[in-house]
């Protein structure tokens, strides 16, 4: 490869200062297999949101765009458009909003982000995103407490004195479908009259045509009521991933009627929002006279793709729901999820969302949307639940920890986690709703904060917000209150000027209201900006607060009502001033191989959240292109301090030099610029590995990243490759080849953690694997000769060491460990006859970086102190699959 590619001097060095200042940036080297990580595969889709729902036209052949935007369809081979409202001509009254969204699938999904380029240059489009993955709240449990603590604690008894739910409330439950034949759920679903093929009130996901038991089925093929769904009977499953590997398998591919749940989460869910009561067996489900939308957005494994759940939103509101229960969610800000949670808020829809369970302050989405009422989870000692998200977005607590309730296949169990505690609210909700037909989503909220159980620190704080959830208090509310800052929105950022701040305070039983500003997001200090005022605000301006004197950091507006009985109702906002412009702590511009095509791997670090961009041209071109380098992660606006990507294939031409340079844009549009020194990364294009003369061979390993060292463990002459499945989890194993096909030989020891090394340490004869995951390291050692090392003998506790090889670094004849120690100093360990990995020397990077920071490591550990204080291992393991796999 280098004798291919040739780059400057300048390049060459900056490249080798930045893989030591950063380390994160090294595994750049792994972005070069030609092989996209699950998160990739399930996002080689994206959105176009268009300026005019006239750009895009629909038909009885589907949908088509107009004018310019269709000639860009034809040059990158789209194969299928869809909208997120329902697939007919004939959108009803108010949905112009949703017309404006197409969802893009490709024929290849590698020339994704090429084609986004495209798209997002035309005049006609206002902006464009992949779409990416979100993933339901749940804290796995197999507890086996039996008792529904949750319901006794809320005061359920007393309300459902007062109100047991309408029929006329109908509530969508975004998830993973529901098990319609569970015997406290299957008559709590709604059931769509028009297509119930049998006119019997009850599902039967069978087609009409045939007899079970005596019963025909309900699917006749037909959209019986117009709404652009065939047999939409109790709901949908829009769930929809194509080209995913999926290992649990089930039904994900295409969108059906049967939105039968294949996880248990859905079910889980449904059961403490309406489970069937009075009915001599089960649980008793809150608003179970009130009736569930099912409506799947998420597969066996809990993953759903955000246009499928974007469709559900629609679907929902377009047939008629009023609540709608998300548990699920991740930390990254989407644009098509904030713009759809508007769009139903805007059209009276009360959403309800869990906090998330990573158990740290980090903003948290679709909760975190001010339009979302956030639930955090209380345990049954009114503790917050060990696992529970909190914040300045937390609305309201609920129950979280040890919540008996519906499981698939008509079981009973134990359920945990945010997920569990949403579903309380939106019963609540529900039933308020019922009660009081006319409230909107607003008034809804501010019964429930209202009404709340104050725990923790007195008034509002940030592990339970206004409180824990009482439902024998809610349904006896008859007047609404409603404390909310309208504008700024949260995540908003400044720079300068005036910061005008509106909302509205508004009760019956309200004295009056103060605004004022903390610095933080959890403020011990408060500044008045609205001295207590009597009286009512209803969408005014509250206060114009000058910023000049504000210094650059993260700040919350607090807005706080007062009723008659002395209680504090609150609402916060979290907003941020920034000035300075973006520093990068370190880049990468590294020569990479995709499959045949050479090109660039690009990446670099910045010091807030920033949105990252690459821009390149043929060498002395007067254009330059702009790409996107959001990588395989889940976030589709600022992607906070990570930027990486591959840029080659269709978009480098071999033979041509190009020139570089990357750009870095926080929230507030403050933008900084990377290059190498005052010139232009420079990069010639190598042509592509030739494919003439080659046979493909009739075996193949499985989709995943493959190690680049060949061991052998088992001394039998045959080398092992190291490998670490997509289609599994990031499961690791080893794998020889048999004459035949790649076949597992061992690695079950190492789980999802992914290879680093392998030698014989301390001069033992015994063989070694280095594994990672993310930040914490592993070693394991060969029980005897001949064998995989399986037995764990050293595991890093402190998450201060990163792994990277075991070589012979002194050649000294024994191998050593090296690992990353901090963000400037690589250690070098030896394992002792004690089986302790002991350090005996370092090498450390004495440069400082041209890019405008003297010490890494300072703004690591500033970092550090607002990132979650427990590790949510699913995330690392979507962050480090991304880090290392493009």
């Amino acid at each position: 490869m280098n004798k291919r590619m040739r780059m400057s001097s300048n390049s060459v060095r900056l490249i080798r200062r930045a893989a030591l200042s950063i380390a994160a940036l090294a595994a750049f080297a792994c972005a070069a297999t030609g092989v996209a990580s699950a998160q990739e595969r399930l996002t080689g889709r994206f959105f176009v949101k268009l300026r005019s729902a006239a750009q895009a036209t629909v038909s009885a052949t589907g949908i088509r765009f107009a004018d310019a935007l269709d000639a860009k369809a034809s040059r990158w081979a789209v194969v299928k458009l869809d909208r997120i409202g329902a697939p007919r001509s004939g959108f009803s009254k108010g949905t112009d909003e949703l017309a404006r969204f197409v969802l893009v699938t490709l024929s290849d999904p590698a020339t994704r982000d090429a084609a986004m380029a495209d798209f997002a240059s035309d005049p006609a489009v206002e902006y464009v995103e992949p779409e990416h993955v979100l993933r339901v709240d749940v804290v796995p449990n197999d507890s086996a407490y039996t008792s529904q603590w949750g319901m006794k604690r809320i005061g359920m008894e007393k309300a459902w004195d007062r109100t047991r739910g309408s029929a006329d409330v109908l509530l969508g439950v975004i998830d993973t479908g529901i098990d319609y034949f569970h015997p406290d759920l299957r008559t709590q679903t709604w059931i769509n009259a028009a297509e119930d093929g049998n006119r019997n009130g009850g599902f039967e996901p069978w087609a009409s045509s045939e007899l079970r038991n005596g019963v025909a089925g309900d699917f006749d093929g037909i959209d019986n009521d117009g709404n652009g769904f065939v047999d939409d009977v109790i709901g949908y499953d829009f769930v929809d991933q194509p080209g995913e590997g999926n290992a649990a398998g089930g039904d994900y591919r295409d969108p059906d009627a049967d939105p039968l749940d294949e996880m248990g989460h859905g079910s889980s869910v449904s059961g403490i929002i309406g489970a069937a009561t009075d009915n001599t067996r089960g649980v008793a489900g809150i608003a179970h006279g009130c009736r569930m939308m099912t409506l799947r957005a998420f597969d066996a494994r809990g993953v759903g793709a955000e246009g499928d759940v974007a469709r559900c939103i629609a679907y929902a509101i377009d047939n008629g729901a009023v609540i709608i229960n998300m548990s699920f969610g991740d930390t990254q800000y989407s644009r098509v999820l904030r713009d759809m949670v508007r769009y139903a808020f805007g059209r009276g829809v009360t959403m309800v969302a869990s906090a998330g369970n990573s158990g740290n302050a980090v903003l948290h989405y679709p909760s975190a949307y001010d339009e979302t009422i956030s639930v955090s989870a209380s345990a049954a000692n009114d503790n917050l639940a060990g696992f529970s998200n909190y914040g300045a977005t937390v609305d309201i607590a609920a129950p979280g920890q040890d919540v008996v309730t519906t499981e698939r296949d008509g079981r009973y169990g134990s359920f945990n986690g945010t997920s569990a505690s949403a579903p309380f609210v939106t019963g609540v909700a529900a039933l308020v709703k019922s009660l009081h037909p006319a409230f909107g989503p607003e008034e809804i909220r501010g019964v429930l904060i209202a009404s709340a159980a104050d725990l923790g620190a007195q008034g509002w704080d940030d592990r339970f917000g206004a409180g824990l959830l009482d439902a024998s208090r809610a349904v006896l509310m008859e007047q609404p209150t409603v404390v909310k800052i309208i504008e700024p929105k949260t995540d908003q950022m400044f720079t300068g000027g005036t910061i005008t701040v509106t909302g509205t305070a508004a009760s019956p039983l309200m004295t009056g209201f103060t605004l004022e500003v903390g610095t933080g997001v959890n403020p011990s200090r408060w500044t008045i900006l609205q001295p207590f005022r009597k009286g009512q605000a209803i969408a005014e301006t509250l206060a114009v607060v000058d910023i000049a004197s504000w210094r650059d950091t993260t700040y919350t507006l607090r807005l706080s009502a007062k009723s008659d009985k002395g209680v504090s109702l609150e609402d916060r906002t979290v907003i941020a001033v920034k000035r300075t412009p973006p520093k990068f702590l370190g880049v990468g511009f590294i020569p990479s191989v995709d499959s045949r095509f050479f090109g660039v791997a690009v990446g670099f670090i910045t010091d807030e959240p920033t949105l990252g961009k690459a821009y390149y041209r043929a060498k002395g071109g007067a254009d330059w292109t702009a790409v996107s380098l959001e990588g395989t992660t889940e976030n589709n606006l600022f992607v906070g301090t990570t930027h990486y990507r591959f840029i080659g294939g269709g978009a480098l031409q071999p033979g041509l030099t190009y020139e570089f340079y990357l750009s870095a844009t926080n929230a507030a549009g403050v933008e900084s610029i990377a290059k190498d020194g005052i010139n232009y990364f420079e990069l010639t294009v190598a042509p592509p590995i030739p494919e003439s003369g080659l046979r493909k061979k009739p075996y193949a390993l499985p989709l995943g990243r493959l190690f680049p060292g060949t061991p052998d463990f088992n001394a039998n002459g045959k080398p092992e490759l190291l490998f670490n499945s997509y289609s599994d989890d990031s499961r690791f194993s080893v794998m020889e080849f048999n004459g035949t096909s790649f076949a597992s030989i061992g690695g079950s020891a190492q789980r999802d953690q992914f290879p680093r090394g392998f030698g014989a340490l301390g001069g033992s004869g015994s063989r070694h694997l280095l594994t990672s995951f993310v930040r914490q390291g592993f070693l394991y050692e060969a029980p005897s000769a001949g064998s995989i090392p399986s037995t764990l003998i050293w595991a890093d506790s402190v998450n201060q060491f990163w792994p990277i090889t075991i070589a012979d670094v002194n050649n000294d004849g024994t191998e050593e460990v090296l690992a990353v120690v901090n963000d400037s100093t690589v250690g070098v360990f030896t394992l002792s006859p004690a089986k302790q990995l002991t350090r005996i020397g370092s090498i450390v990077n004495p440069t400082r970086s041209r890019l405008g920071t003297k010490r890494v490591q300072q703004s690591a550990r500033r970092h550090r102190r607002l990132q979650p204080q427990r590790p949510d291992r699913p995330a690392l393991r979507r962050f480090e699959r991304g880090l290392l796999h493009r």
